[in-house]
């Protein structure tokens, strides 16, 4: 075991500490681009100087100061003083009733080397505060080669806690090869297990128990079957619900978490695969089911609904996201935002074979 090295291919997360490939829509800030102060890839910094008291300032190139992001003053020509001053007034002053009550005030002075400007670093933490996410995802049953397994799942997490949910077919940890609603959660001092193998999930449905699997499952060309899953934050007392289908499962107490306690900072959908032989071909187990993104509706897997709670606890499309595809030969990713007509209709479809002619 302790020259063990496995690799992951996902749509979704870095997780256990093994190698992973990684295909992922995240959505992981609330905050556009243009409504901020300005932007920190648009400027090219020579130095970065730290105050005694704490601040932060960019010595900036002076023709790449934010002013010059402006579309109007692509080519302006710096004006470096003025033409003319005005004329000072000889007068006392007198603004606090006395004179020698008036005394100049002081800016923190920097040095930054001539042809640059200071430009204070702004401590606004522009990470998503994100109350929940939530998703319809597409419910197949991969071919999963032995001590490797397949998933597709929602999943919230701020820095190293984590919540995910959705099925996964994992035959070294169930026994079998049959598709099974799970959840996975890891909390302060990386604390945390699937379903209820450890304590810490607390469980109030007597309707569905975690880990029991689907007795409908999609085909390729026929039926179609799809679970909802929903994870958000009760505002009064801080708790992580799980919600399947409409049932109110369970709940992740806020006191398990640091990190997390607060908001998610990010959002994920998709879907995971292990492969327990990164040294060999590429493993034979699928990601969704089985075939490209491609394909489509009824052959390819497609994750429908994706949603944010937003600190308001209302349900709305993300906005702010992106990809990452680390094995296209492999698994792929087909984002469909561009179609969708109503709100909360944003989905794709992912997946795919793993080894084929083209993923060695």
């Amino acid at each position: 075991m302790a020259n063990s090295r496995k690799e992951f291919s996902t749509l979704g997360i870095f997780l256990l500490g093994f190698l992973y490939a990684r295909v992922a829509v995240t959505v992981a800030r609330s905050v556009p681009q243009d409504e901020r102060r300005y932007t920190i890839n648009n400027k090219r910094s020579i130095s970065t100087v730290l105050s005694d008291q704490g601040d932060s300032v960019d010595c900036v190139d002076l023709y790449m100061q934010p002013a010059f992001t402006h579309p109007l003053l692509r080519n302006h020509t710096v004006q470096m003083r003025p033409t003319v001053f005005p004329e000072e007034t000889p007068q006392k002053t007198t603004a606090l009733g006395h004179e020698h009550y008036s005394q100049h005030a002081l800016l923190k002075s920097w040095s930054c080397p001539e042809g640059t400007i200071p430009l204070v670093l702004l401590k606004t933490d522009y990470d998503g505060a994100f109350q929940g996410g939530s998703g319809v995802i597409n419910i197949w049953n991969p071919h999963t080669e032995p001590n490797e397994f397949s998933s597709s799942k929602v999943l919230l997490k701020r820095d190293d806690e984590f919540i995910h949910c959705g099925w996964m077919v994992y035959p070294s940890l169930f026994g079998d090869d049959r598709t099974r609603l799970f959840t996975y959660w890891q909390g302060a001092n990386g604390k945390g297990c699937y379903n209820l193998d450890c304590p810490g999930f607390v469980q109030v449905s007597h309707k569905v128990a975690l880990g029991a699997f689907f007795t409908t499952i999609s085909q390729r060309d026929g039926p179609a079957y799809t679970a909802n899953f929903t994870v958000f934050k009760d505002p009064k007392d801080g708790n992580w619900w799980f919600v399947y289908q409409g049932e109110s499962l369970g709940y992740w107490p806020g006191i398990l978490f640091s990190r997390l306690r607060g908001s998610a900072g990010t959002v994920e959908w998709g879907g995971e695969v292990i492969n327990a032989n990164p040294a060999g071909p590429h493993t034979t187990t699928q990601m969704g089911s089985g075939a490209f993104p491609g394909e489509g509706f009824r052959r390819a897997s497609v994750l429908s609904n994706a949603a944010v709670v937003d600190l308001n606890y209302r349900k709305s499309d993300p906005k702010y996201y992106g990809y990452q595809v680390d094995k296209p030969k492999c698994y792929d990713i087909l984002d469909q935002h561009d179609r969708r007509g109503k709100p909360l209709e944003y989905y794709f479809f992912y997946g795919g074979p793993g080894l084929n002619p083209n993923c060695k």
